[in-house]
C-alpha cells in the first residue's frame, strides 16, 4: 500500500509539473524594457513570437494595451511615447483573452497616446480569438482584419488611415468606430447576439462604408459629426422570421455625405427608416436604391446641385418627410415609389406642397408636379369633395371627362324627358317644341324633346315669365336640369380657357 501511495503522490505531482509548465509557456514576457520603442515578445524558450496562437492570454486596456507590448518597432530606432511603424504582418489567432487582475475598471480606455502604423504592403489579423472583455483597438492604423472572433463589444478608435475588415464575428451587442479616419471599413457576415443590435461611428471620416449581410433581430446604425463617401446598407436581415422585430434605423446627425448611400436595411417587412439631421450633401452624394419606409431630412439646409434621390419599388410606398430642409437641388421624380408626410401642422405641409410645386414646375418636370398638385388638393378637402373631383375631372388633369359627363347628363336628361314630356311641357313651355302631333314619328318626338332639354340645359338665363310654379315637384326637377347645365358650361370654359 506505500508503493502505491508514493506512485500516486508522485503521478499528481508530475500532473502539476505538466500543468504550471504548459501554463507557463502558453504566457508570453516582454524580453527586456522598452525605453521607449516597441520591444518583440518572447517565450520562455526566449525566441521571439510574432504569431500567437492557440494562447490563453490576458490583456489590459482593451486589445491597444496589449498591442503595445506584443508588437515591435522595426525603426531601429527609440521612439518616443507609443509611435512606431509595424513593416511586418502580424496575426493573433485561435487564443481566448480573459482579464486580467490587473485590468483597470475602464476596460473601454482608449489609449490616446497609442500612434501604431502597419505600413502600406503589411496586414494585421486577429482571426478566431475568444475576448471575455470588449476589444478595444486605438490607435492603430494600417490595414487590419477581425475575423472569426467571439467578441463582446468592439470599439475602433484613433486609426489615421488604412483598412478595417470585421466581418464572421459573433459581436453581442454593438461594433463602435470613433475619432477615426479610414479609406475603407467593412462590417460584413457577422452575427450579433443582443436583440437590438447598433453599429456608432462617431467624429470619422471614412471613404468606404460596407454594413452588408450581418444578421440580428434589429439592426440601428448612428452616424455623429462624420465626413462619409460611398455607403452601403444592404442584405442585412432578421435572424428569426417569427420575431415580432422592432424599426430598424440608419440615422445620421450633422454628417457631411459625399457620395452614393444605398439602403436595404432588412429583407423582410416593418417599419424601417432612414433619417438626415441637420446634415450636408455634396455634389456628388446621391441615395442610391433606397429600400426603407420612411425617409426624414431635418433641416439639411446645404445640398448642392446634383445630390439625387431613388427608392425602389415596393408595395408600400416610401413616406418622405422634410423639415426645414432645401428641397431645390434634391434631384428626383415624385411617383409611385414616393408618398409625403402629412404632418399635424397645415403650414408646415402647405410649404412642403408648394416648395416641391414650384421646384418641378422650373424643372419642367409635369408627371412629378402633377401628383403633388393633386395629393396637395387631397389634403386640403374632404374624403366626398376628393372623390368628386377625382370622378368629375380628375383634379383637372382629364378635362375631357367634362365632355363625357355634359353628354352623359344630356342624354339622361332627355331620356326622363321623352318619358314624361306631357307634365314636363307644362312646367317650362317653349314654341315649336310644344306641340308634337300625334302622328309624329318616334324620331321626331326624340330630336324635338332634345332639343328642348338642350335649351333648358345649357340656357344662361331663365325666362321666369313663362316658368309654371303650380308643381313643385317638377319645379325642382327642371331647375336640376338648368343648374347641373350651368355647372358642365362652367367648367367647359374654364378648360378652354386654361388650354
Amino acid at each position: 500500500m506505500s508503493y502505491l501511495r508514493i506512485l500516486s503522490i508522485a503521478l499528481l505531482l508530475f500532473l502539476i509539473v505538466a500543468i504550471v509548465s504548459t501554463k507557463t509557456v502558453a504566457q508570453v514576457k516582454l524580453l527586456g524594457k522598452p525605453k521607449g520603442m516597441f520591444q518583440g515578445v518572447v517565450g520562455t524558450d526566449g525566441k521571439p513570437i510574432y504569431l500567437l496562437e492557440g494562447k490563453p492570454l490576458t490583456y489590459d486596456n482593451g486589445i491597444c494595451g496589449y498591442l503595445n507590448y506584443l508588437l515591435k518597432s522595426i525603426s531601429g530606432q527609440a521612439t518616443s511615447g507609443n509611435t512606431g511603424v509595424l513593416r511586418d504582418n502580424f496575426s493573433i489567432q485561435v487564443c481566448h483573452f480573459t482579464q486580467s487582475p490587473k485590468t483597470v475598471t475602464d476596460v473601454l480606455q482608449e489609449c490616446e497616446t497609442v500612434n501604431l502604423q502597419i505600413a502600406k504592403d503589411k496586414r494585421g489579423q486577429i482571426i478566431n480569438n475568444r475576448f471575455e472583455q470588449p476589444l478595444v483597438i486605438s490607435g492603430l492604423s494600417g490595414t487590419l482584419g477581425i475575423n472569426g472572433n467571439q467578441i463582446p463589444y468592439l470599439m475602433l478608435s484613433g486609426s489615421k488611415s488604412g483598412d478595417v475588415n470585421v466581418s464572421g464575428d459573433t459581436i453581442v451587442s454593438e461594433v463602435q468606430i470613433m475619432k477615426s479616419k479610414y479609406n475603407k471599413v467593412e462590417v460584413s457576415g457577422n452575427v450579433f447576439r443582443k436583440d437590438t443590435a447598433r453599429i456608432d461611428v462617431m467624429n470619422s471620416s471614412i471613404q468606404n462604408l460596407f454594413f452588408e449581410g450581418n444578421n440580428a433581430k434589429v439592426l440601428n446604425a448612428y452616424f455623429m459629426e462624420d465626413t462619409l463617401g460611398m455607403a452601403n446598407f444592404s442584405a442585412n436581415y432578421i435572424a428569426d422570421v417569427n420575431v415580432n422585430h422592432k424599426i430598424n434605423e440608419v440615422n445620421f446627425f450633422h454628417c457631411q455625405l459625399n457620395n452614393w448611400l444605398m439602403t436595404d436595411i432588412t429583407k423582410l417587412p416593418g417599419s424601417r427608416s432612414i433619417r438626415f439631421n441637420q446634415c450636408s450633401f455634396g455634389k456628388e452624394s446621391g441615395l442610391l436604391g433606397i429600400s426603407a419606409d420612411t425617409i426624414e431630412f431635418k433641416s439639411c439646409v446645404h445640398i448642392e446641385h446634383g445630390m439625387f434621390l431613388q427608392g425602389i419599388d415596393k408595395e408600400e410606398p416610401t413616406i418622405l418627410k422634410f423639415y426645414n430642409t432645401d428641397l431645390t437641388n434634391i434631384e428626383f421624380d415624385y411617383d409611385s415609389r414616393y408618398k409625403l408626410y402629412e404632418s399635424p401642422y397645415p403650414e408646415l405641409n402647405r410649404s412642403i406642397y408648394e416648395q416641391l410645386l414650384v421646384k418641378f414646375q422650373n424643372e419642367k418636370k409635369l408627371n412629378s408636379y402633377e401628383r403633388v398638385d393633386k395629393e396637395y388638393f387631397q389634403s386640403r378637402h374632404s374624403w366626398f369633395v376628393n372623390e368628386l373631383s377625382f370622378i368629375w375631372w380628375d383634379y383637372s388633369y382629364n378635362k375631357w371627362r367634362i365632355i363625357i359627363w355634359t353628354i352623359f347628363f344630356l342624354l339622361l336628361f332627355t331620356l326622363w324627358n321623352y318619358g314624361n314630356w306631357e307634365k314636363l311641357i307644362l312646367i317650362y313651355p317653349i314654341k315649336k317644341s310644344a306641340d308634337i302631333s300625334a302622328s309624329a314619328s318616334e324620331y321626331e318626338k326624340i330630336i324635338k324633346i332634345f332639343v328642348y332639354t338642350s335649351f333648358i340645359f345649357f340656357s344662361i338665363k331663365v325666362d321666369f315669365e313663362k316658368l309654371s310654379f303650380k308643381s313643385t315637384k317638377w319645379l325642382v326637377y327642371f331647375f336640376l336640369q338648368y343648374i347641373i347645365g350651368l355647372i358642365c358650361l362652367f367648367f367647359i370654359a374654364n378648360a378652354i380657357l386654361k388650354l
